[in-house]
């Protein structure tokens, strides 16, 4: 609410204090009302109208802000429908009241009782001033038959001593014209008595007697009666004597006749105080009532109209003022409302200061406080979790590059973290199982850790172990697993931790460490003997064959014979055993592998192989050996010749292509050599690249490891699998090479 708009109404709400004290003291004040009380009522009607107009447009603002459901609008509504009610309902009430009593109370203003009491009390007073003028009347016709006894020279005399007698303040003789005769008073304002008009006297002739009391100045009330003097005729005009003595005392005066008419006796006598002031209150009292009884129904409008503008001002002031005070109680605690809206949002904005020194201004200052103390609070675990979080990205960092894998167990036994290269090894997403149990999980590795873990009765120490891994995709070639698990705190449970690596490699590596230790010791020990063995077989049958004939000789012969190719045999073992123990480091160089497969096979081809090639256009080169990769190509084909005897059944692909990353880029070529023989058996393909590992009678199963050997001094992948056909049969071997090691210009030889 504008600053303006509260001063307005503040304005208002004084003029119309000030417009309903007037139109209430008007309604007390006869002569104010008559003058005011239209101007007042227009005025007061107008203020009611500009008020109505004011609580109009606060109702229509809170309308608006409940339309456009602004926050706290609730609360504000709440608090205006309390206090309005608290005004309106006792204002109401007091209407309903006041009405009700002021039509008792009219009402009993014109009881009947009332009414003739009044009645009888104007009665009564009109019978004791009748009383008092019918005594009057007694005493004036006492005194005119007295003058009309009396010669007219002595009327003077006479109606001195009389009216003194009677106890009057005037006696006046006039004559049927309205002079003076002769003048009786008790004072000297009297000596000047007021001339009887003829009308009056008129009266006199017709009724016999006039009466009338007057109203003097000092607010004293005197009685006139008139009556006629009998028995008087030509009555002579008299003229004021002023020099008699009787004038200078204030007594009398004396009015001579002229000529003969009729006589007058005017009196005049003070009406008693009481009797006139009794009168005039009643006679006020009664007119009053009179009045009253007319306006009846215009007294019951003007008072209702009067209540009803109360009311309405009343009523208007209290809505207006109500939805002020709302608003003024409600802004703290809508402040406050917002203020913790904002806190359950995250929000720790101060809200305004509140200037108010009581319970409701202490509470938005502890708010404040409080809010304070929330966001260094939150500022500082904002602080603390980007601590943890760094500390916790660091973690993953590193266990992501760590090669080996970590699984996280809780006491449980559930998986509650995995690095990518437990995932890796495994061969399983471990992303997606966690919260999984790890027996699950992980089938057969788990099995054996978590038979150790719950063999394992001092938690001080480690376990290791070294088991066979089945990889879910390859239900032939199992993996070496070398674990290492031990107990782990989490929170207040016990968890575990399991290291764990890959070490078919090792125990692959270390296998042909120790069959190239064979090789050279078979290399060593077995050629030295194997010449001198031939040379004794062939002399032997050279100088015993001469002699022998017959069955005889073709023993002799065929014994030699079967010596000699024996010889070549382990002859040719030992050189395949040497030629594995002398595989050294690779000279590499620039090697273009598209150019150098079509040269390779072109030797196969023209010995009647059949060699398809599918070679992808833009091989990058890669850095390699040609003499060793010639002689990868030896084994391989000669492997499949050997796989199939039929030439013109045998079948070799050999595919070359890009490997790419994610992003596109390249990272390496990929050579597939496949061929359309029996391929391998379960039990050779799981041990395909070890030595001595054959199907071949005479074979000594360095072939493949020779190929396994070499590939991995390039740095190379290699893989051995079955081809199958789309009802899942074998239908040849399948060997894969992946080179990484690219060519680039600033690559050299090693």
């Amino acid at each position: 609410m504008s600053k303006y708009f509260r001063l307005g109404l503040i304005a208002v709400i004084g003029v119309s204090c000030v417009l309903l004290f007037l139109l209430v003291l008007a309604s007390q004040n006869s002569t104010f009302f008559e003058k005011y009380y239209t101007l007042l009522l227009w005025l007061n009607t107008i203020i009611a109208l500009v008020f109505l107009g004011l609580v109009c447009v606060l109702l229509y603002r809170l309308y608006r802000r409940a339309q456009k459901k602004k926050y706290g609008v609730k609360i504000l509504s709440k608090f205006a429908l309390a206090l309005g009610l608290t005004g309106v309902v006792p204002g109401i009430l007091i209407f309903a009241t006041s009405v009700q009593f002021l039509h008792t109370s009219v009402e009993s203003w014109f009881d009947v009782r009332v009414e003739r009491a009044l009645d009888s009390g104007l009665t009564l007073g009109r019978e004791v001033v009748e009383n008092f003028q019918s005594s009057l009347r007694q005493k004036a016709r006492t005194i005119a038959n007295e003058i009309s006894e009396t010669p007219p020279a002595n009327w003077m005399t006479v109606l001195d001593a009389a009216r003194e007698r009677q106890g009057l303040q005037e006696a006046v003789l006039v004559n049927s014209a309205g002079n003076f005769i002769t003048v009786s008073a008790s004072s000297f304002r009297s000596l000047v008595p007021s001339v009887p008009t003829n009308r009056v006297l008129q009266t006199v002739r017709t009724r016999g007697f006039w009466q009338q009391i007057d109203d003097e100045v000092g607010g004293m009330q005197k009685a006139r009666v008139i009556v006629p003097v009998p028995s008087v005729e030509s009555i002579a005009s008299f003229a004021y004597r002023t020099e008699q003595p009787d004038y200078l005392k204030g007594r009398s005066s004396v009015l001579q006749a002229a000529g003969s008419e009729t006589v007058f006796l005017e009196v005049v006598d003070n009406v008693p105080p009481s009797l006139s002031t009794n009168a005039e209150t009643l006679m006020n009292g009664y007119r009053d009532y009179q009045e009253m009884v007319l306006a009846r129904a215009g007294l019951n409008n003007i008072y209702l109209i009067s209540l009803t503008l109360v009311l309405l001002l009343s009523m208007f002031g209290a809505i207006a003022l109500s939805v002020i005070m709302a608003n003024r109680i409600s802004q703290p605690l809508m402040m406050l409302l917002e203020g913790t809206r904002k806190v359950a949002e995250g929000k720790y904005d101060l809200i305004p200061e509140v200037k108010a020194d009581d319970e409701v201004g202490e509470l938005a200052r502890s708010f404040n406080r409080m809010t304070e103390q929330l966001a260094q609070t939150q500022a500082d675990l904002v602080r603390r979790g980007a601590e943890l979080e760094q500390a916790k990205s660091y973690l993953e960092r590193i266990l992501a590059k760590m090669s080996s894998g970590v699984i996280v167990l809780n006491n449980d036994k559930k998986i509650i973290s995995a690095n990518s290269s437990a995932s890796r090894i495994l061969g399983i997403p471990l992303t997606d199982r966690l919260g999984s149990e790890f027996a699950q999980a992980i089938p057969g590795f788990a099995s054996e850790v978590v038979e150790k873990l719950m063999a394992q009765t001092d938690e001080r120490n480690d376990i290791t172990l070294q088991c066979e891994y089945q990889r879910p995709e390859n239900a032939v070639t199992k993996q070496n697993l070398f674990a290492r698990a031990t107990r782990l705190p989490i929170g207040d449970a016990q968890g575990y931790l399991i290291v764990f690596d890959d070490v078919t490699a090792l125990v692959s590596a270390q296998r042909t460490e120790a069959w190239g230790e064979v090789a050279r010791r078979l290399a060593h020990e077995i050629k030295n003997p194997l010449t001198p063995i031939q040379l004794a077989a062939e002399r032997v049958e050279m100088k015993i064959g001469a002699k022998l004939e017959g069955r005889d000789k073709e023993i002799l012969e065929r014994a030699t014979k079967t010596i000699v190719n024996q010889v070549t045999a382990m002859k040719q073992m030992v050189n395949d055993f040497r030629l594995y123990a002398k595989i050294g480091a690779p000279h590499y160089d620039k090697l273009d592998l598209k150019a150098f497969v079509e040269e390779v096979v072109k030797f196969y081809q023209a010995a009647g192989v059949h060699i398809d090639l599918f070679l992808q256009p833009g091989i990058p080169p890669i850095e390699a050996d040609q003499n060793q990769l010639r002689q990868v190509f030896h084994n391989l084909l000669s492997n499949s010749m050997e796989a199939v005897p039929d030439k013109d059944k045998l079948v070799v692909s050999i595919r070359a292509s890009v490997v790419t990353d994610e992003a596109g880029d390249v990272e390496g070529v990929e050579l597939d050599v496949s061929d359309n023989g029996p391929g391998f058996t379960d039990q050779i393909l799981e041990h395909a690249f070890e030595p001595y590992v054959t199907t071949k009678s005479s074979g000594t199963g360095l072939g493949l490891a020779t190929i396994k050997k070499i590939a991995e001094e390039h740095g190379a992948m290699a893989a051995a699998e079955n081809r199958k056909d789309a009802d899942g049969n074998v239908c040849g071997a399948r060997l894969i090479f992946v080179f990484h090691r690219l060519w680039h210009e600033q690559s050299r030889p090693n």
